[in-house]
């Protein structure tokens, strides 16, 4: 890599690497969001929010890396303008088109970089994910981790007060709870002056001691001075469908045949949906990482002539680009099954047309 590469790709790694930064955290910050019904409120702590945007990065690379990638360039070129570096390069008799070439290399190696993070990367990181939210929060979601002198509902019927607490023995003080029967109808209403969870052989025992209860179907109030009572486990989050998101993209086709040979035999199956899905996922996955590749023809052609376009006007040039991007994106893709081929073609359509238009400008860059 010659010096003059490395000059230009230094000036980009910055902005790239800080716009990155912005985008990643609010990005990732918006998708822990969208698992906020399925996560028990009140159990999710800092570092769990820490690991559950470490584990989202993959699925986010082929999102967030060409939009930070091009912001970097548009940065970069843009104070290289200002300071007139790239006049000073051009009176050196480098062309536009030279100053180029290190940003369109760097997407291609960019691209591959985001398929095979994709790829490899996203199945363990949705894997750990989807550990985390539906078996590790939910597991941790015990009556002793509510807090005291509030009303909380509990699984499924339960109505649960304490008005205080101690962590370190599990006990809960002026106890008061509502318990389902089996069928739902009707309850049990308990008081306690103290109530200690305990697990046993991989079961919850709620060990309630100066105890008044009044039992199911029954007016009669009954007290014991300890009762062992038979706590359900905390209630485990129905999982959503893995098939598409923890597999790379041979487990991905194999899955889309499966689903596809079961749907084409019996059109009633209630696949098509899923079918539908998997076919998009394989399609984004063939074609977001390589946006790298077209955002950097589009970018190096625009970052190299921001001495003529000024810098405002690079920026809202760059912000058109996107917007046309993610447009052609929504538009192109398909609203109803067809073979997987098409949902592939449609996926490369802002691509390609991307690509088009940034090689045409690179090839004109010198001209202007």
């Amino acid at each position: 890599m010659k010096a003059l590469d490395r000059h230009i790709l230094k000036n980009i790694l910055l902005p790239a690497l800080l716009a990155f930064g912005v985008i990643t955290f609010l990005g990732a910050a918006s998708k822990v969001g969208g698992y906020s019904e399925e996560i028990p409120q009140g159990f999710l702590t800092p570092l769990d929010f820490f690991r559950l945007i470490t584990f989202m990065l993959p699925e986010l690379v082929t999102l967030l890396v060409p939009v930070a990638y091009f912001l970097g360039i548009l940065m970069a070129f843009g104070r290289m303008a200002q300071q007139g570096e790239i006049t000073a390069m051009q009176a050196s008799g480098i062309s536009l088109k030279r100053m180029a070439l290190p940003v369109v290399i760097t997407g291609i190696i960019l691209s591959v970089f985001a398929y095979l993070v994709q790829d490899y990367g996203r199945p363990w990181g949705m894997g750990r994910l989807y550990h985390i939210v539906y078996t590790e929060i939910p597991q941790r979601a015990t009556i002793d981790q509510l807090d005291a002198g509030e009303l909380h509902e509990y699984n499924d019927g339960y109505r649960i007060y304490f008005s205080d607490k101690n962590m370190e023995t599990h006990t809960l003080y002026n106890f008061d709870m509502i318990a389902p029967s089996s069928d739902g109808a009707d309850v049990a209403l308990f008081h306690a002056e103290e109530a200690q969870l305990n697990k046993v052989d991989g079961q919850y025992i709620l060990v309630l001691k100066n105890m008044y209860w009044v039992p199911n179907n029954s007016s009669r109030l009954l007290q014991n001075e300890e009762f062992n009572y038979p706590f359900p486990m905390p209630e485990q989050v129905q999982k959503t469908n893995i098939q598409r998101y923890g597999v790379n993209l041979t487990g991905l086709l194999k899955h889309e045949k499966s689903t596809a040979d079961i749907h084409k035999a019996n059109p009633q199956s209630g696949l098509a949906d899923e079918l539908h899905k998997t076919r998009g996922e394989i399609a984004n996955r063939l074609s977001l990482p390589f946006a790298v590749i077209a955002i950097a023809l589009v970018g190096a052609p625009l970052g190299v002539q921001a001495r003529q376009r000024g810098k405002s006007s690079l920026f809202s040039m760059g912000f058109g680009v996107m917007v046309v991007y993610y447009t052609l994106l929504t538009i192109a893709e398909p609203t109803s099954n067809s073979e997987l081929h098409e949902y592939i073609l449609r996926a490369w359509i802002p691509n390609l047309v991307l690509m088009g238009i940034g090689a045409l400008m690179l090839w004109k860059v010198d001209r202007v």
